[in-house]
């Protein structure tokens, strides 16, 4: 089967291209669509780690003789998208020739057995399969994680997974994709294309290179919850417990409450 992997590019990512990158030509896509975020390219500092990323990782792509199936796109327009990740991955996807497209991130190594898995999509009414993945460093907090799932007080959905563009292209709705916050387009995809269609959820070897987690993204991914879910207050209330993620719950609560009034 034909398929195609796009891979959003930040500037602080090149530490780990000479890892990751190498994992997605391992996988022998017919075609690769590598998005660089170059709109906050500002000081002379980030210019300067910008172009470095850009040039490793076309230097992966000469060492892999993937030069004819690697395109890459420099997006440095402004949106009025709330999620710039989200921008940078649609814009992949419609750029994307084939049907199949695999979506991963530039932080995460590629286990070789996904591709094995991309065959069933278009067949039984599945329309996207979801491919967990391993954090590391292993920390006391991926096992919390593992334990929520059993019970379902966390989200099993990972940001690496594949989908059937025309049933996405199908199910979309762009103007609610311009609202969906930070660290919550995975969970906007899931639960527009799951609503009609048959979603897979595979245990593979993917490696999260996990960076440090600040206080504002854990802020960010509790107002997540609220905006794109409308997770229960027991629930954040069982993993803010859990996890001892206070950040989380102040996310959580503000947004609820910001709606509200």
């Amino acid at each position: 089967m034909k398929f195609s992997v796009v891979m959003p590019i930040h500037y602080s990512d090149g530490k780990f291209l000479s890892t990751t990158l190498p994992s997605v030509y391992r996988l022998e896509p017919d075609e690769i669509i590598l998005v660089f975020d170059k709109r906050a390219v500002e000081t002379a500092c980030v210019r300067a780690r910008y172009v470095h990323v850009v040039e490793t990782a076309k230097a992966l792509i000469r060492k892999g003789g993937y030069e004819k199936r690697t395109r890459l796109i420099e997006i440095g327009d402004t949106v009025n998208w709330s999620s710039r990740i989200a921008y940078l991955r649609v814009m992949g996807f419609l750029a994307a020739s084939n049907r199949v497209i695999l979506n991963t991130d530039a932080d995460t190594i590629l286990d070789p057995k996904i591709k094995e898995d991309l065959n069933l999509i278009g067949h039984d009414g599945i329309a996207m399969i979801s491919f967990r993945r391993l954090e590391f460093p292993l920390s006391l907090q991926f096992f919390v994680h593992r334990l929520l799932l059993v019970f379902h007080l966390e989200e099993s959905f990972s940001p690496i997974y594949a989908f059937d563009k025309n049933t996405w292209l199908a199910t979309e709705d762009f103007e609610l994709m311009r609202q969906v916050p930070q660290q919550s387009d995975d969970v906007h995809f899931h639960l527009l294309i799951s609503k009609g269609h048959k979603v897979l959820f595979k245990e593979v070897r993917c490696v999260h290179l996990k960076p440090v987690l600040t206080k504002e993204r854990k802020y960010s991914e509790g107002k997540a919850l609220w905006q794109v879910k409308r997770n229960p207050f027991w629930k954040i209330l069982a993993r803010s417990i859990v996890y001892l993620d206070v950040e989380f719950m102040m996310g959580y609560i503000h947004e609820r409450w910001h709606r509200k009034n």
